[in-house]
């Protein structure tokens, strides 16, 4: 039996899906586009039922092209839209649309708390691994 791979890349405005073989050879891939919400002016925002359909849709477009089904598949490897906040309940709904990583309303907040502490843009890095733009 041949194992099959699938990696997902979930970006901010185009999610990609590609099926490999044990070899490495691409076998199928499949994509969907998304759009980002921009309500005011500094807000980058990410519809996340839009999001998981787009990664859905784009996961069976690229295993209908390969020639499988999902149970084919030995492993995936995911890589999604860089950093951003994405706020859901108990039940792991989400509460809003994701705050996405060119996402600029708290600059002013940022700009005033790395004022009173000058290593602060450095804290957070280190805390997080983020760099805040």
């Amino acid at each position: 039996m041949t194992d099959y791979f699938l990696g997902i890349d979930a970006g901010s405005s185009v999610t990609k899906v590609a099926v490999f073989d044990e070899k490495g050879q691409q076998l199928g891939m499949g994509f969907r586009r998304i759009r980002l919400q921009r309500p005011y002016p500094g807000w980058s925002e990410l519809d996340p039922v839009l999001a998981w359909n787009a990664v859905s849709e784009a996961i069976r477009a690229a295993l209908a092209n390969a020639g499988i089904v999902g149970n084919d598949i030995a492993a995936v490897g995911l890589s999604a839209a860089m950093v951003g906040a994405w706020l859901v309940d108990d039940t792991g709904s989400a509460l809003r649309p994701g705050i996405v990583w060119e996402d600029s309303r708290a600059q002013d907040l940022l700009e005033r708390r790395a004022a009173d502490v000058p290593d602060f843009y450095q804290r957070v890095f280190q805390s997080d691994g983020c760099v805040l733009q």
